[in-house]
């Protein structure tokens, strides 16, 4: 069976994902898909995305996959404690889906959270506090 991961946030930025994970965003065959039943929100405490469960949603992102167990260590870190690697029975045979939900309760506004805006607004401060913390740069050991 194939591991793939759903990504809705930040990891869908190459220059933050390589950051993380030390390899390309394109090695991992990256794909649009539309997750439906869930909503991409903003955290209210952060400028960060939640993944919320709204039945008549759908979910921008990415599938990409299958990752590495180093990659996907590194990804747990930098989505921190807050976030859980959940199974997702979504795709079709022989394909399961892992999407990071949160695994205590967040706060979130009523607004949806986007990438561009994200990008526009926060990118360089997230990627210099990648930077600054060893223990989020890829080439650290998990």
């Amino acid at each position: 069976m194939r591991e793939l991961l759903f990504v809705y946030g930040t990891l869908r930025d190459p220059d933050l994902f390589r950051l993380v994970t030390g390899r390309p965003l394109s090695t991992f065959s990256p794909r649009p898909f539309a997750l439906a039943g869930w909503r991409v929100a903003k955290l209210k405490s952060a400028p960060f995305p939640v993944l919320a469960r709204v039945l008549e949603a759908r979910a921008p992102g990415l599938v990409i996959g299958p990752l590495a167990p180093v990659s996907i260590e590194r990804l747990k870190r930098y989505e921190g404690p807050e976030y859980v690697l959940a199974p997702l029975r979504y795709l079709g045979i022989g394909e399961r889906l892992a999407i990071f939900l949160p695994c205590v309760p967040l706060e979130m506004t009523g607004d949806d959270w986007e990438l561009e805006a994200w990008t526009a607004e926060h990118k360089p401060a997230a990627l210099a506090a990648i930077r600054r913390n060893p223990w989020l740069r890829a080439g650290r050991k998990p």
